[in-house]
This record gives C-alpha cells, sequence and structure tokens, in this order.
C-alpha cells in the first residue's frame, strides 16, 4: 500500500474532534456570559430605589426659583434623606415630612 501525500484519515479525525471540543467551549463560555451579564442586570436594578417608595416614604421635593429643595423641604417641617434615587434628579431632594 501506498501512503499518499493529503492527509491521513487519522489527521482527519484527530482535527474534528479538536474542532468539536472548541465548538463546545464556546458554547458553555457564550452561555455563561449571557447569565452573568443578566444576573448582573437583575441586581442592578434591584439596587435602584425611589424615594417614594414604602420603605423610604419620602417626597420628592423640587426647588423653586427663590428657594432651593434643601430649603423648601425644612420649610415644610422635614428632613432631607441620603441616599441615590432613580426618580431624585436635578434641583431635588428626597425629603421626609415629619
Amino acid at each position: 500500500m501506498k501512503k499518499g501525500i493529503g492527509l491521513s484519515i487519522r489527521s482527519i479525525i484527530i482535527a474534528a474532534i479538536v474542532l468539536i471540543v472548541l465548538i463546545v467551549l464556546w458554547a458553555i463560555f457564550v452561555g455563561n456570559m449571557t447569565k452573568t451579564a443578566g444576573s448582573l442586570k437583575e441586581n442592578t436594578e434591584k439596587d435602584i430605589k425611589k424615594c417614594t417608595d414604602d420603605l423610604v416614604d419620602g417626597k420628592v421635593q423640587t426647588g423653586s426659583q427663590t428657594q432651593s429643595a434643601r430649603q423648601l423641604c425644612e420649610a415644610n417641617g422635614g428632613f432631607i434623606i441620603p441616599g441615590e434615587y432613580s426618580d431624585v434628579t436635578g434641583n431635588k431632594v428626597c425629603c421626609k415630612i415629619i
């Protein structure tokens, strides 16, 4: 029997197995990345709170042309609730009226 110059059957089988292993590893990696990104997004959305949520029980106070939001909150007998809230932007504060 003559040996051919081309690839042997053994080389083709080994290359096919390596290709299958690489495809499986790629699928596992991409699947885990998708799960990680999804859980990161869920956790980020859970951590965002609103001033008007039941647990915070605050009121979003907006400033006027003559007084800041902080001054208006304190003038109404309230105090500022520190923190970051998704519904408090710009010249607004989270105010708890007593």
